[in-house]
């Protein structure tokens, strides 16, 4: 399947078929989160725009950090959430427990995971590492599948 000049398969393709599936909502207030124990990155787009970004830095235990992130998160009123797909056995527990938290934040919202390989197809050349700039990356990468003739 293609997607302006990225190429998308496998697990790629379902993923592409979920952003359309809820693209009214992605279209509406959409938050894209890359998710971490300690710094949360976020992007906040509106009818297609990025509207904001920026990092939640939480401090303390790691029950009073998740706290932090889940506030931070529940404050948006938002149509569909896209947050960083985190896995595998490599995953540390706490970054499995921040998305966790994160996405309960917001139950009642269609949410997308984003394959870390999938979304960084998308950044542009401009590209520099950090949870701010990841979660911008994830909410491009939706907005463009979701723009895409699928």
């Amino acid at each position: 399947m293609k997607v302006g000049r990225h190429t998308l398969k496998g697990d790629h393709i379902k993923t592409a078929k979920k952003i359309h599936k809820h693209k009214d909502e992605v279209f509406g207030s959409f938050l894209a989160i890359d998710p971490a124990s300690r710094s949360m990155g976020w992007a906040y787009f509106m009818h297609g725009s990025l509207i904001e970004s920026g990092s939640v830095e939480a401090k303390g235990d790691i029950h009073q950090r998740l706290a932090v992130m889940y506030h931070f998160v529940e404050e948006f009123d938002i149509d569909a959430m896209a947050i960083e797909f985190i896995g595998g056995a490599r995953a540390h527990r706490y970054l499995s427990w921040a998305c966790g938290a994160i996405t309960a934040a917001q139950p009642d919202v269609p949410l997308i995971e984003i394959k870390t390989n999938l979304w960084k197809k998308f950044v542009g050349k401009n590209y520099t590492k950090s949870d701010e700039e990841d979660a911008k990356g994830i909410g491009r990468c939706v907005m463009e599948i979701a723009h895409a003739d699928i």
